[in-house]
């Protein structure tokens, strides 16, 4: 009771000095007197000194205190139990004592355990309701309630910087707390999304970099990879150099198994088998079932309705998110959407860009376009899937094309010369 205090000098019983703590504010003499000690049969009377009951009193209030931090009674006892321990009235508004006043301890605000005594962390000191920070993920942790538990979790991890909690209502990931780390971004997108909460655990001095994307140009950034091929050390690279889809707003790694690709970053699983056959006009994979499956993955999500653009990235490209909004800027929304073409042969898959309009009109309009495109070829056209969706998008769904040079350079569409030394500081990819 207060380390500060003054001691009061007793006697015991053999008449050694007692050092105990003396309440602020109260008078010794006006606690209530302790009636006389009475002696066992065929011993002699004794007489309690008033000093005694001082060495009484704090012999008792420091046997009740011992019991309480030792935690006999139980692994974690809680302050109403530390008073049944002393042996102290319950008041719901305090203590009261001659003289004193000492306020009863919440339930919520202490835990004492068998060796130490912990105070409940202070309550998270920023939060913004309806704001996501995607990416960084350290780890995530379900069945957690409330934005408050979701920061204390962060709170508690020594690497954790930020968190994001997804509210019951989320349709993906419901009650899910999810810890960010300082890696791979420098800086968090703030992402308007009603079915998440966030914050950073600033109550015990950390945080981070966190901004809103400029109006139009947030990015959603994937790739699919193939578990037994080198993709997956390309994705690490990539997250270790912070570069490619892990400077973009927010993004995916696909795979028809989990895998984890870097820190925190663990495949999300489409229902294909990642396997086909070259062959068709083109001499081309004959891939456009399997990102059919991973297109589905991704409307499923519905992550893509929270950025202005959805960017498909091979893994084996050299792409720059920076010089893509740098291009983007240039192009607005449209009513049915809009992409971007990269080649002037038709659109190449090492990068396909698309708006959250045109990505909608795609998940709506998939079964016009194999219906289509099923009676044009007699059975399922012998396309890739790059040549597949920019037919459909384009002949079928009357969704706005735009080209850019810019967009891609490769060896498939007439590339200037040297254009291998990557020196022309303007392609994005």
């Amino acid at each position: 009771l207060g380390g500060d205090s003054a001691a009061v000098v007793a006697e015991d019983a053999t008449g050694d000095d007692v050092a105990h703590p003396e309440l602020p504010g109260v008078d010794q003499e006006a606690l209530p007197s302790q009636p006389a000690a009475q002696p066992l049969p065929g011993q002699p009377e004794t007489t309690q000194a008033p000093q005694m009951r001082g060495a009484v009193m704090a012999a008792a209030a420091a046997d009740s205190m011992k019991k309480i931090s030792s935690g006999l009674a139980s692994a974690a006892v809680t302050a109403s139990e530390a008073f049944r321990h002393a042996k102290l009235p319950q008041v719901s508004s305090g203590l009261s004592l001659p003289g004193v006043r000492i306020p009863l301890l919440k339930q919520d605000d202490v835990t004492v355990t068998s060796t130490t005594t912990t105070m409940t962390p202070p309550r998270c000191g920023f939060t913004e309701d309806e704001i996501n920070y995607p990416g960084n993920d350290l780890r995530f942790v379900d069945s957690v309630f409330t934005s408050e538990d979701c920061c204390q979790l962060c709170a508690q991890e020594a690497t954790c910087m930020a968190w994001s909690w997804a509210k019951g209502s989320s349709k993906a990931s419901s009650n899910v707390c999810f810890l960010k780390g300082s890696e791979p971004k420098y800086t968090l997108s703030r992402i308007k999304d009603a079915d998440f909460v966030s914050g950073m655990p600033v109550q015990i001095g950390r945080q981070m970099d966190v901004e809103s994307p400029r109006q139009g140009l947030s990015l959603f950034c994937f790739s699919l990879i193939v578990p037994w091929t080198y993709e997956p050390s390309l994705i690490q690279m990539q997250f270790e150099e912070k570069t490619s889809i892990f400077d973009c707003d927010e993004y995916a790694v696909y795979s028809n198994k989990v895998l984890e690709v870097a820190p925190g970053v663990r495949t999300e699983v489409v229902k294909s088998s990642l396997q086909c056959k070259k062959g068709g006009e083109f001499k081309t994979a004959l891939n456009t079932d399997i990102f059919l499956a991973v297109w589905a993955k991704i409307i499923a999500d519905g992550r893509f309705m929270m950025h202005d653009w959805t960017v498909k990235v091979d893994p084996d490209a050299v792409f720059f998110p920076s010089r893509l909004r740098t291009i983007l800027a240039a192009y607005s929304e449209n009513v049915n959407g809009t992409y971007i073409n990269n080649c002037p042969k038709g659109m190449h898959g090492p990068l396909e860009v698309f708006s959250r309009n045109a990505v909608s009109r795609w998940a709506s309009g998939m079964p016009a376009c194999s219906s289509y495109f099923n009676q044009l070829c007699s059975g399922p056209c012998r396309w890739g899937e790059d040549m597949y969706i920019d037919q459909c998008l384009m002949k079928v769904l009357s969704v706005n094309r735009e080209y850019d040079a810019k967009l891609l350079v490769e060896d498939h569409c007439s590339p200037p010369a040297g254009w291998k030394n990557c020196l022309d500081g303007s392609v994005v990819s």
